[in-house]
């Protein structure tokens, strides 16, 4: 393979990669634009009542749920669904 191939190639592939990460920015940029935010909307809270002796273990993000496991005593988890927007429990999953 003579140098002058590989100088090309360098090049090609150097420009390819400068392309790729400009549309990956511009598809980042139009997707963060998508986010609606209310920013006059109060912030959440939310009181788990939890029975005694059970823990939060993880929380996470659901759709347009939050998602919080709980671990009850003697081992069993459960799966609490909270809508943010009313801050109520739309839902318990629990393995039997």
């Amino acid at each position: 393979m003579s140098l002058r191939l590989v100088k090309g190639l360098v090049i090609v592939m150097s420009a390819a990669l400068a392309v790729g990460f400009v549309v990956l920015m511009v598809g980042l940029a139009r997707q963060a634009a998508k986010i609606d935010i209310d920013e006059d909307a109060p912030p959440f809270r939310a009181l788990l009542d939890l029975p005694e002796g059970a823990e939060m273990i993880a929380i996470a993000g659901a759709g347009n749920r939050i998602a919080v496991l709980v671990g009850r005593p003697g081992g069993r988890r459960e799966i609490h669904l909270f809508d943010p927007s009313s801050g109520r429990v739309t839902g318990i999953v629990a393995a039997e």
